[in-house]
């Protein structure tokens, strides 16, 4: 059995943690409300792992983590640093500490608050099972550092910022490229994508490098089976060894070309079916409810008040027969009717739909830069427009009152390119994980599936979204439509 010390800035941090421990583990816990509590405890307990709020009232995380590690006795202990998002009780990972004076930052993908528990357990029991043995556990910063990333189920990476060669590759790297971590050693991260895609890496590489901020973007890889597959690549710039780099996360989005066809209902499963179902049968009621709330409007809604409830009932109504609706579309591959469209049309008619939220409630000012020589492209028009309105809605409700939306369109002989940003609060590296997660909400802001609805009409016009997000800039989605693609396939037919 494991004994873990959890340190936690609030009784609701506190409830948050003990409660995820002893769901997942076989654990003694220990609790302590302070710094100098958790001190005196680990001296007199056996401790493997202690759990600590960075945030605490009379002395931090850091120094209690320094405190633990000058002393003899608990100097070996490792100590998971938190930190909580703000308004919310629930922290996630944001340091590690394995000794005395060394304190790393953890890679965004792998920061997993129980799955890190999970390594530095497991870390804790080999480096027991080595304590007859001075010289066989890694001592050195930089092979405890390995050491953690290789018990990571992410595919990780660690490229030099200089050369943009990769200097580390941890074991869960081959099943994504096919290549095993030393073949990749040595290799710049664009020698990954094909010939005619590794200047476009290259550059989001420099780009990424120039900001130093997170990044979160789609990119093709070749494997080493000679295959091509689509990734989601996480870059996280961060030093290592002494040395400017980026970590790279890379997730394989490969699957959803399946041999089913149907990555969505393959991955969901009988919950997948489930849902699909459930949609049918709630779609149905809520039709007839929606007949007998504009019935009842209109006979008995006799003041304004009244009136104001059947329109909110309606509202409501018309929000779940959307969800369902989308939900029902997201799971299922979707039979699209593409028709010659002209993006910017459809660009202004989906800015139209949220005009009262725009430039009346938050009085945005819209700035447009769109480029008139834009062909026509084929696309469904109705969906396309709903993944444009999406990005629009979620631009105006993130935008600051007052603030600033800007759409624009550029066309070059390869693709058109199709960005709205706005001038809000930036995205947190963790809400950019979940951008585009299916997980409606009626107490979201944005209407249906939201953001993940329309990656999936992109993905499905084989177009590629990008997400960029930084302090006093904002947020931009990129949306890249491949004109190449849809030339050849025309030839072809």
């Amino acid at each position: 059995m494991n004994h873990i010390l959890l340190v936690a800035s609030s009784r609701e941090s506190a409830l948050h943690l003990s409660r995820l421990v002893t769901r997942n583990l076989d654990a003694e816990l220990y609790q302590a409300g302070s710094g100098s509590e958790a001190l005196e405890l680990v001296q007199r307990k056996p401790v493997d792992l202690v759990v600590v709020d960075v945030q605490l009232p009379q002395i931090n995380g850091f120094d209690i983590c320094s405190q633990l590690h000058e002393k003899e006795a608990s100097q070996h202990v490792p100590v998971l640093l938190l930190t909580s998002l703000e308004g919310e009780f629930y922290p996630e990972v944001k340091a590690l500490s394995m000794g005395p004076g060394e304190i790393y930052t953890l890679p965004t993908p792998g920061s997993n608050l129980m799955a890190w528990i999970k390594i530095l357990l497991k870390i804790t029991s080999t480096q027991a099972a080595y304590s007859r043995d001075a010289g066989s556990f890694p001592s050195s910063g930089s092979d405890i550092y390995k050491l953690l990333l290789d018990k990571v189920d992410d595919a990780l990476l660690w490229v030099e910022a200089s050369s943009g060669k990769i200097q580390y590759a941890n074991a869960a790297i081959e099943s994504v490229t096919g290549y095993p971590p030393d073949i990749l050693c040595g290799k710049t991260i664009w020698e990954l994508a094909p010939m005619d895609h590794q200047e476009n890496v290259r550059k989001i590489w420099l780009e990424t490098c120039e900001r130093k901020t997170e990044r979160v973007v789609e990119i093709p890889i070749v494997r080493r089976s000679g295959m091509h597959a689509t990734v989601i690549a996480s870059l996280l710039p961060q030093r290592f060894e002494d040395r400017e780099g980026v970590i790279v996360a890379l997730r394989d989005l490969s699957k959803r070309t399946a041999q089913s066809g149907d990555f969505f209902a393959d991955a969901l499963g009988d919950v997948g079916e489930f849902l699909a179902a459930l949609g049918h049968e709630v779609r149905n009621p809520l039709t007839g409810i929606s007949t007998n709330v504009q019935y009842m409007e209109m006979t008995y809604a006799d003041t304004e008040t009244q009136k104001e409830v059947y329109r909110d009932i309606m509202a409501a109504v018309k929000r779940l027969d959307l969800m369902f609706r989308e939900i029902s579309d997201y799971i299922r591959p979707m039979e699209l009717k593409p028709s010659q469209s002209d993006l910017n049309q459809l660009l202004n008619e989906a800015l139209a739909e949220h005009e009262e939220m725009i430039s009346g409630r938050k009085r945005i000012e819209v700035v447009k830069q769109l480029d008139s020589a834009l062909p026509e492209v084929d696309v469904d028009a109705a969906r396309f427009h709903r993944a444009l309105s999406l990005l629009v809605e979620h631009c105006a409700n993130a935008a600051n009152e007052e603030g600033r939306i800007t759409l624009n369109t550029q066309a070059a002989p390869e693709a058109i390119s199709l960005a709205v940003s706005h001038d809000g609060k930036p995205l947190s590296a963790q809400r950019l994980k979940q951008l585009f997660q299916p997980l409606p909400s009626l107490k979201s802001a944005e209407s249906g599936m939201g953001l993940a609805y329309a990656k999936r009409i992109f993905d499905e016009h084989n177009c590629h979204l990008e997400v960029e997000s930084e302090h006093g800039r904002g947020s931009t989605f990129t949306v890249k439509f491949p004109l190449r693609v849809r030339s050849s396939s025309r030839e072809s037919e």
